[in-house]
């Protein structure tokens, strides 16, 4: 789900486990977790995902609409997740992870058939905020940096084979603490696989192209319930004349 990026968080418009003793992989002071989100494209059917997670609160098994992912965590430094057909089954992919003793991936090796497809790998600043991650294969390196200011992020910078694509400016609404439990980039949605979560809500983003040409401009807005978790959150696009909507179900 490459196109569910910062769901929540630092939307991209688009898709990282201790030692000795059990990792809180997915522990945390609030009482609910993400169970189930959709996404729908300018009023498209939307597409659904659901988690669940083991006794421990760590993420266990992911489902979109073609694929289940189980997550093993097959040693306090070490993840290896499954992805199988939902239509029989079959296992199409494994992806082997290194994870910190925070409980962040490092390292993650997709393969097929035992050959590696594709690695990323991923950096965090001592507060455990994902600062950096590079993409290799297909011939191809991508690259991701985030800078920091009061704990989010507030400018990421895209590299592709070492040249600049893209640059995104972010403004955060401080006025609410963020509940959902996400990070500012994921493969699946974490309190703790990629990094620390996010402390408040996205309110604006802009994109620029390599030329520092304003190419995309986010506003969005955020409904919550009683508790203050999210409950649905719309993505306009000013430029572009287009909306993402997302709605959440915590348990």
């Amino acid at each position: 789900m490459k196109h569910l990026l910062l769901v929540l968080t630092v939307s991209l418009l688009l898709f990282s486990c201790k030692k000795n003793t059990i990792p809180s992989q997915e522990s945390n002071t609030k009482s609910s977790k993400l169970a189930e989100f959709s996404y729908s494209y300018n009023g498209t059917t939307p597409e659904v995902y659901k988690m669940s997670y083991d006794n421990n609160g760590r993420l266990t098994t992911y489902l979109d609409s073609d694929h289940k992912y189980s997550f093993s965590y097959t040693s306090n430094a070490s993840l290896i997740v499954t992805r199988s057909k939902l239509s029989d089954g079959t296992v199409d992919q494994t992806i082997e992870c290194v994870l910190n003793e925070a409980g962040a991936i490092t390292k993650a090796e997709y393969k097929n058939n035992g050959s590696i497809t594709y690695t990323y790998l991923f950096s965090y600043d001592a507060s455990g905020n994902l600062v950096s991650l590079k993409g290799i294969g297909s011939g191809s390196v991508h690259e991701k940096f985030f800078s920091y200011e009061n704990g989010v992020p507030v400018l990421l910078k895209t590299y592709t084979g070492g040249v600049l694509y893209r640059t995104e400016q972010y403004v955060y609404d401080n006025s609410r603490i963020n509940k959902s439990g996400l990070a500012c980039w994921y493969n699946w949605p974490s309190e703790v696989l990629h990094g620390k979560p996010l402390k408040y809500y996205l309110k604006e983003a802009k994109e620029y192209n390599a030329n520092g040409e304003l190419i995309n401009h986010r506003v969005n807005s955020i409904t919550h319930d009683a508790a203050g978790y999210p409950v649905a959150e719309i993505m306009t696009s000013i430029l572009k004349n287009t909306t993402q909507t997302y709605t959440y179900k915590f348990q």
